[in-house]
């Protein structure tokens, strides 16, 4: 299998792509796009990977630059900050945030009565 050394995600609308909890957890810092709302919840810029605007050429290559002008030993952990925040994604804590979710649009319904 080939080596990889991150993923970039340059989508234009993806609700939730998959590909970035199974990359992080493999320990690979992600290039994502803002369009994805994956890559917006779980990636935080500089930290475990990079956000870019796909719709900007210019945004794209300062992220793709960013990634090929970090050292490697500082991918190296930002790799390891992406696989803890791909293994923090608990079912305890997905089965959490649906009840929040269920209860703000129950509160939100409620208002707007």
């Amino acid at each position: 299998m080939p080596r990889q050394d991150t993923l970039v995600l340059p989508t234009l609308g993806d609700t939730w792509g998959l590909v970035i909890n199974e990359s992080m957890s493999a320990g690979l810092p992600v290039l994502g796009s803002i369009l994805s709302q994956a890559a917006v919840e779980l990636v935080t810029d500089g930290q475990n990977g990079w956000l870019f605007d796909p719709r900007l050429a210019s945004d794209t290559t300062a992220a793709i630059g960013r990634f090929f002008d970090t050292p490697v030993a500082e991918l190296r952990g930002m790799g390891e900050k992406a696989r803890q925040t791909a293994l923090a994604i608990t079912p305890d804590r997905v089965a959490q945030r649906f009840v929040e979710s269920c209860e703000l649009a129950l509160r939100q319904q409620r208002k707007a009565k």
